[in-house]
């Protein structure tokens, strides 16, 4: 039932998904979504009715602080390995037709 085809299949979802996550996290540590974060808190203080004193908003800490670069290095490494993988069976696989 599982063949070469379906792995190589199932392989680029997977590589995919590990790309796409990296790159996600590429886009948060560079700083991008900081402004709007931030913003978002700040528009949310000024306009709650209820407003919580003890919660201090400039203090918490923004999307790009709470990625880690190890975390990035792993998702990074394993995401291009298993597509260096997956590009390497695909070609052993047309090879072999």
């Amino acid at each position: 039932m599982y063949d070469l085809f379906h792995y190589i299949n199932s392989l680029f979802y997977v590589s995919y998904f590990y790309v796409m996550i990296s790159l996600l996290m590429i886009v948060i540590k560079g700083k991008f979504l900081d402004a709007i974060t931030y913003s978002f808190r700040r528009f949310n203080n000024r306009m709650s009715k209820d407003r919580d004193y003890l919660d201090d908003w400039e203090q918490k800490p923004l999307p790009s602080q709470m990625v880690r670069p190890s975390v990035l290095k792993m998702f990074i490494f394993q995401g291009v390995a298993l597509t260096v993988g997956m590009l390497g069976l695909l070609t052993y696989f047309y090879q072999a037709l």
